[in-house]
């Protein structure tokens, strides 16, 4: 049977039996796991003793993602000034308008104020682990952009968090497993061995590896479907299967709610062409984004 997280009760004396397959109970436990989502937690620089996983609250981390905002813009424009005091010193732009470099001078010193004040709010807010660097300002685009990763990761880890701890406290009217599928309101099918949709992906995995390499173990493939979103799907025709990778922390949330337009809390080399929802159509490009810690023997999932 598929493995319990550890903050869900284990089945005993009086527990609920499950009414989902095997398969789903199977995925629904690595989904919910909870040391799964504690390593979600430590894999940012943020200080995870303030952010134990039972008590991650939503609050602060909502608050310190509209300061990251506000200090995104500043720095936006940090970075256009520095672009425009290059383009003075072009011989090509012609001749320097008066005070022009004065005034954009003064313009990007009044911004590193801000910048220091939005940085300091943000660690204020959310303090950083005691082995990482001392705090330093989130002067470029790149930071921001890392530090609102690791605040969507957690939001991500908070949600699931909340999922797990209803389930907990319903255990002794519905296994926990199954309350965790039921509130994501998708329903999940799994596919046959035999099925052409089946066969086609694992081919496509085969093929998108690179040259020797051996794909994954295929425990279950399903097709979700999600009623909220089941309308605008049958209004588009243009239907392509694509790769999408996330960490399995995310999963829940984007069963919920989901793939969200990549804010600008994406990862710098996961926004290559701007905002937007990042497909890809090579297997292993997509593989990339699916976890694990190879350093400590853990599979990508």
């Amino acid at each position: 049977p598929a493995a319990t997280p550890a903050l869900l009760p284990p089945p005993g004396p009086g527990h609920v039996p499950s009414q989902l397959p095997e398969e789903h109970r199977a995925l629904m436990a690595l989904l919910v796991d909870v040391k799964g989502l504690r390593r979600a937690t430590q894999a940012t620089p943020l200080d995870v003793e303030l952010l134990t996983l039972e008590d991650l609250d939503r609050k602060p981390l909502l608050e310190a993602k509209e300061v990251l905002l506000k200090l995104r813009d500043v720095v936006q424009r940090t970075e256009a000034i520095q672009t425009e005091i290059q383009a003075l010193s072009n011989p090509e732009s012609g001749p320097e308008p008066p005070g022009a470099r004065d005034a954009l001078h003064s313009e990007r010193a009044a911004l590193a104020d801000r910048v220091l004040e939005y940085s300091n709010a943000v660690y204020e807010i959310l303090p950083l682990q005691a082995g990482w660097q001392h705090p330093k300002a989130l002067d470029r685009m790149r930071k921001v952009q890392g530090m609102l990763h690791h605040i969507e990761t957690l939001l991500d880890v908070e949600y699931a968090k909340k999922v797990v701890l209803a389930a907990r406290h319903r255990a002794s009217v519905r296994d926990p497993l199954d309350y965790a599928y039921a509130a994501t309101g998708a329903t999940l099918k799994a596919l046959s061995p035999a099925e052409d949709v089946y066969v086609m992906i694992a081919q496509y995995m085969q093929r998108g590896l690179q040259a020797g390499g051996t794909p994954p173990k295929i425990n279950a493939l399903f097709s979700v479907d999600c009623p909220a979103e089941r309308n605008r799907f049958d209004r588009i025709g243009n239907h392509r299967l694509l790769w999408h990778g996330t960490h399995a922390s995310n999963v829940i949330a984007i069963l919920t709610q989901g793939l969200r337009v990549a804010p600008p809390d994406a990862e710098s080399h996961g926004t290559a062409f701007g905002r937007g929802i990042y497909f890809a159509d090579v297997f292993r490009k997509s593989w990339a984004y699916c976890g694990g810690d190879r350093g400590r023997g853990e599979p990508q999932q």
